[in-house]
Parts: C-alpha cells; sequence; structure tokens
C-alpha cells in the first residue's frame, strides 16, 4: 500500500481526491444529529456498539468511545478543510461537517483506533498517567477545573485517564505513520506547475434553446419518458391536519413617549466603564494649524504667516478646519487638523515628543472653543482650537439616540410582559380544554373558535401557512400517527398557539401522464434538442481537429467564437466559462492544441454545450517556483501524510473483524429518512 501512494500519478490522483472532493462533500452536506448520544441519536445506555477481535483479543466499543471517535474525527475533517481554504470554520461549517457524519463513519473510525492502538503497543509506543497530567498542567488545567469537567460528563477519573492516554497513543502513531510521507522536487514543480500555469482557450457554444423548435415531439416518445422517468412526477406525501388556532394577542402599535428627566436619569446612572456603548477616550480633543518657516525664510516672516492665518480666522470668521486643510503643514494630522489622540496628564510625553511643551502647555491652558494666540514650538509656529473636553463618558447629545432607544426597549417591554402573561393563560386554557375533550371540533367550540384544514407535503409540515414555524415542535408533530390530537404548541415568530389533529395521511403518488403531459413533452424536447446540440458540438470541434480554426468553424455553423480576454491558471474559470461543468478537469489534463467540448448549466440541466481548444499555455518562472516552493512543500507533505493514515485505517478496517450493532447503524437511514421528509 505505501508503495503505491509513493507512486507521483497516483499521489496526484489521491491529493485533488482528498482536496477536491472530500471537504465539499462534508461541508455541502446537511443532516440532523447533534444530541449527546455517540452519534447524536437517540440511543439507550448499551455496553458495546462495536465488536472489535484484536490481537491483543477482544475490544468493545461503547459509548464514550464513539463520542471520542465522532469528535476525533469531527477535528480531522476541521483540519482538511482549514488546509483546503485557508480560513477558519464557520460555526455553521463546524455543524454541518458534525451533522455530515453518519454512525457508520464513525464506528469504522473508533475501530481504525483499535488498530492504532494495537500498532502502537507492538511498537512499544506507550503512554502514562503521569504524561497525561503533565499535559493538562502545560495546558493551564487546575485539579478544580479537571473535576469538574468529570463531573459534567458523568465519568470517573481513572476513564478519562485510560481514554486520554488511548488518544494520545493513537495521535502519536498517526504521527509517525505520516512521517513516512516526503516529497519530491519533480513532485512540487509538477504541483506548482498546476496551480500557476497560464492557458489561453478559444471557444464556441452551441446553445440547446436553438433547437427547440425545430425538433418533434411524438405522443410514442411522450409516454415512454414517462414511463422510464416515474421518480420524475411524483406527487409527494401529503398530511391533513384539522386545526383550532389562537393567534397572539398584538403589541400595541404606539408610539412610546420618550421624557427628557427619564432621558436624564438614564444617562446619569450610567457607568462608562461598565457599559462601553457610553465610553469615550477621555481627555481634550484639539484642531492645530501648523506653519513651517520654509527654506531660507526667517522666523519673524514664519510667524507673520501665522498671524495672517489667525486674523483670517478670528476677523474674517473663515472656518478653522477648512483652513487648516489648506494651510496646515503638519502631515501627521487628520482632516480638519484635528491631532490624533486626546490631550491629558497620561499622554504628556508623547505630545511634548511631537510638537513640544509650549505646544502640550497651550492645549491645556485654553478653553473648549478657543482659539490660541500663535505660539512658537520646537521651531515650528501653532495656531490652536480646542474641539472638545471629555471625562470619558459620552456627552449627552451624542448619548441621547441610544438612551432614548433603551426608555422605548424599556415601555415595550412592559407590554411584551403583558402579551407574555395574556399567552400564558391562553395556553392554559387550551390546555384545559384539550384534556377535556375527545375531538378538535369540541375544542374549538369550547374556545369559541372554528376548526380550519391545511394540507402540507411532508416536507413542509413544520412550517404552515396562517400558524408559523413549528420547527421547534418536530419531535411532537412527527410522532402524531392518523387520527391523533396534538399537544397546545407555540410558532415560533407569530407566538400564535395551535392544536393540531392528524386528519389523513395521503401517500406519495404518482401523477398521471394526463396530469404531467405538457411537462413531459417539454422534457422531451429539451432532450432531444440537447441531443442535437451536443452533435453539432461535436462536428465543430471534429473541424477544429481537422485543421480549421474555432472561428472559421463556427462561422459555417451560424455560430459566434471567442477567445478568453487574458490568459487564466489552470484552476479557474474564466467568467463566461464558469458554468461549464467539467471546464476544471479538462483544463487540468489538457495541452496545447487539444480540443474538448463539455457541457455548460447547472446540476443536471444543460442550457449549451461548448467546444473549446487550448491556444497556448504559459509556465510560471522558475525563480517564483523557488520562491514559494517551501510553503508548496508543506502542504503537500501534510496532504500525503493525512492520505498514509487514512490508508492504513481502510487497510485496518479489512484487516480487523468488527461486528457493528444493527440498530446502531440503522439509526442513519433513519436520519436520512427524516432529512428527506423535512
Amino acid at each position: 500500500m505505501m508503495q503505491t501512494l509513493r507512486n507521483p500519478k497516483v499521489l496526484k490522483m489521491g491529493l485533488w481526491v482528498i482536496l477536491v472532493l472530500t471537504i465539499p462533500s462534508f461541508v455541502l452536506f446537511y443532516g440532523f444529529g447533534g444530541s449527546d448520544s455517540p452519534s447524536g441519536g437517540s440511543m439507550g445506555p448499551k455496553t458495546a456498539y462495536v465488536t472489535v477481535q484484536a490481537d491483543s483479543g477482544k475490544v468493545e466499543i461503547g459509548a464514550q468511545e464513539l463520542k471520542a471517535a465522532r469528535e476525533e474525527l469531527t477535528n480531522e475533517y476541521l483540519r482538511l478543510y482549514m488546509g483546503v481554504t485557508g480560513q477558519q470554520p464557520t460555526q455553521r461549517v463546524v455543524l454541518q461537517i458534525q451533522n455530515g457524519l453518519t454512525n457508520k463513519q464513525i464506528a469504522e473510525y473508533a475501530v481504525s483506533r483499535v488498530a492504532f492502538s494495537e500498532l502502537a503497543e507492538k511498537s512499544d509506543l506507550l503512554v502514562t498517567n503521569e504524561q497525561v497530567s503533565r499535559m493538562l498542567r502545560e495546558q493551564g488545567v487546575t485539579a478544580e477545573q479537571l473535576n469538574a469537567f468529570l463531573k459534567s460528563q458523568g465519568m470517573r477519573e481513572i476513564d478519562y485517564l485510560r481514554q486520554e492516554r488511548f488518544r494520545l497513543r493513537t495521535q502519536r502513531m498517526e504521527s509517525l505513520i505520516g512521517s513516512l510521507a516526503k516529497t519530491s522536487l519533480l513532485e512540487l514543480w509538477l504541483q506548482y506547475k498546476l496551480e500557476n500555469d497560464r492557458l489561453r482557450v478559444a471557444y464556441a457554444k452551441v446553445p440547446v434553446s436553438n433547437y427547440l423548435d425545430e425538433v418533434e415531439v411524438t405522443d410514442t416518445e411522450v409516454q415512454e419518458y414517462y414511463e422510464a422517468n416515474l421518480d420524475r412526477f411524483v406527487k409527494p406525501e401529503e398530511r391533513v391536519y384539522r386545526y383550532v388556532l389562537q393567534e397572539a394577542p398584538p403589541l400595541p402599535d404606539k408610539e412610546y413617549e420618550v421624557t427628557e428627566e427619564r432621558v436624564q436619569e438614564l444617562y446619569d446612572a450610567i457607568d462608562p466603564q461598565q457599559d462601553p456603548r457610553f465610553f469615550e477616550e477621555p481627555g481634550r480633543t484639539v484642531r492645530h494649524i501648523m506653519v513651517k518657516p520654509a527654506e531660507g525664510e526667517s522666523a519673524d516672516e514664519a510667524m507673520a504667516r501665522a498671524e495672517e492665518l489667525r486674523r483670517r480666522i478670528v476677523e474674517d470668521g473663515e472656518n478653522f478646519a477648512v483652513l487648516a486643510n489648506q494651510e496646515s503643514q503638519d502631515e501627521e494630522a487628520r482632516a480638519g487638523g484635528l491631532v490624533k489622540g486626546r490631550v491629558r496628564e497620561e499622554t504628556k510625553d508623547e505630545f511634548v515628543a511631537l510638537y513640544g511643551p509650549a505646544w502640550y502647555d497651550a492645549a491645556t491652558y485654553y478653553n473648549v472653543d478657543d482659539i490660541s494666540n500663535v505660539l512658537e514650538s520646537e521651531g515650528n509656529y501653532y495656531i490652536l482650537k480646542i474641539d472638545a473636553e471629555s471625562d470619558g463618558k459620552l456627552p449627552l447629545d451624542r448619548a441621547r439616540p441610544i438612551l432614548e432607544g433603551m426608555i422605548r426597549s424599556e415601555l415595550r417591554a412592559a407590554d411584551e410582559i403583558e402579551q407574555r402573561e395574556q399567552m400564558q393563560a391562553l395556553q392554559i386554557k387550551m390546555q384545559q380544554e384539550a384534556a377535556s375533550r375527545t375531538s378538535i371540533d369540541g375544542i374549538a367550540r369550547a374556545l369559541g373558535s372554528e376548526v380550519r384544514e391545511t394540507s402540507p407535503t411532508l416536507a413542509t409540515r413544520y412550517s404552515l401557512p396562517g400558524i408559523g414555524d413549528l420547527s421547534s415542535h418536530r419531535e411532537t408533530i412527527d410522532d402524531l400517527e392518523e387520527g391523533d390530537i396534538g399537544p397546545v404548541m407555540m410558532a415560533t415568530g407569530t407566538n400564535n398557539l395551535v392544536i393540531l389533529q392528524l386528519a389523513e395521511i395521503i401517500p406519495e403518488r404518482n401523477f398521471s401522464l394526463g396530469e404531467v403531459h405538457d411537462d413531459a413533452a417539454e422534457a422531451v424536447r429539451r432532450q432531444k434538442a440537447t441531443e442535437r446540440a451536443r452533435e453539432v458540438a461535436d462536428d465543430l470541434a471534429e473541424r477544429v481537429r481537422s485543421g480549421d480554426s474555432i472561428t472559421s468553424a463556427a462561422l459555417e455553423l451560424n455560430l459566434a467564437a471567442r477567445e478568453t480576454e487574458e490568459p487564466f491558471g489552470r484552476m479557474e474559470r474564466p467568467a463566461d466559462l464558469r458554468m461549464v461543468q467539467e471546464f476544471p478537469n479538462v483544463t487540468l489534463r489538457g495541452d496545447v492544441g487539444d480540443v474538448f467540448v463539455a457541457q455548460s448549466g447547472f446540476g443536471d440541466f444543460v442550457d449549451s454545450w461548448v467546444a473549446f481548444e487550448i491556444l497556448s499555455k504559459q509556465e510560471p518562472e522558475k525563480s517564483a517556483f523557488l520562491k514559494d516552493m517551501q510553503q508548496l512543500e508543506l502542504g503537500m507533505t501534510n496532504a500525503k501524510q493525512m492520505m498514509f493514515v487514512d490508508e492504513f485505517r481502510k487497510d485496518s478496517l479489512e484487516t480487523m473483524k468488527a461486528e457493528f450493532d444493527e440498530d446502531y447503524i440503522k439509526q442513519d437511514q433513519g436520519r436520512r429518512s427524516r432529512r428527506s421528509g423535512g
């Protein structure tokens, strides 16, 4: 196995399988799970879910081992995700990976951990309790924290130490196996070329729509298509619910009055150290105009220039900030001459170093809105304006919008409390009536309401028009059998209260041909047009292979041909070719002069066929390769290591005898059914 993996062609193929296929399949998969059971499903307590016949004897894998395997497998795919994307996973990605794992995958991973442990024992690779304790101390875990964790998990210390010894020993064995991975210079260069070659292509699209009107469709073809694709003409299972609805009393639609007294009272009570919304850096905000003596200019002349600027502000009324933008020579200041930072005792040394002691003295002497006299400091001349002064608390005029929002929230909260109390009383009344009545009609009469009806499909049964989102009551709704009346449920978002009766389950069925004849005929028409477009694209490609250019061949077939505007990487897609699904695979293996035909569209829907030819290829510079080689080697070696470890796991599953609990594995199918239905 290891010799096979060292083959460069096999390795490159495997590397792309990991980078391109494995991660998307887990990241894009979204299922259910996430409970405290080993897999995220609901299993009762059991001694062993998997039994492994290892060399050292029978090994039983229980809930704790499966839970640990689930966490490790999740972390492994998260590391792979980060290696591929170069990004930290979001919470959504974490959940998608966790929920995408099946019980069978988790169980097989746990079996491979046993294999690693067996190999570690044969290699005399041992981990002691003292080593585990030292690791915890190095991580900063205290005895109190460990005890609290063990209590929350319902574990004994001896069981935790055994689990950690097993985990560390397995990790070290994985590292030893992974260390066998080496990457040659040739492999690195081939991979670098693969990622950095620049191509130019000529292409012509053959739209399927060109042939929709020219193809003919017969009734026989429609009949044959319908019979061959019955699974496309399925009316999903329906659930007929009869229900009683009590809508939540609306909140008052009013403008809440905010008094000045309440604003001031709330502002006075604010501690900006506790509420960062009201904190601002304490000290003085200062604007200045700096005049530097020009080369050959005397001090008196520079002083006179500064005095003239001050006169224009004080006597002519020119705007200080505008004049600072035009005349100030301090490149460090912000727009309008605004000095960076706040002037206060703690920042004295900083401002003295920047502008000199005379500047600092003036900045602390004048009052807010004062315009200073022209002062000389460190050979430059300054005019200062004190914009504002803060004690660290946002001024009332700037804090007012936040305070008014807080007051309105307080007033609205009182109405919300009243609404909740009304809903609680209504809920109790509905529960009492539901308990004492035997029919949904009787419940409705007792509540002075009416019975309504809705018929969602199996997939939409948690979101009912006019009621709201009932997804928080999934289990209750799923447990209803035909004729059952459910408990009082509250819809998320609307707060409506509802009692459902599952009146009827209408099984999934096929639509008759008469019901879907037009849809089937249109599908046949598009299928035939797609085939015709493919024939034209193949004809175009064959002409190019015979020596024609794509431009001339396309012109003969009344098609438009184009070239990519600029070279692109093998792993990229030019904007106009993003919907060509096979484009990356074609360009990865193609060379100059190669001609291909590929479909363009989304999923199974083909909107056109594209014939294109690789016109030129520009290889990356060797100097750039040598510069990037170290990082590339790290990435490829890591990928190889993961492949080596993964192959060992696969081998261990084939060589070790493992028996899996059938009920535990069957939960996978149950979750898949709920996903397809919900």
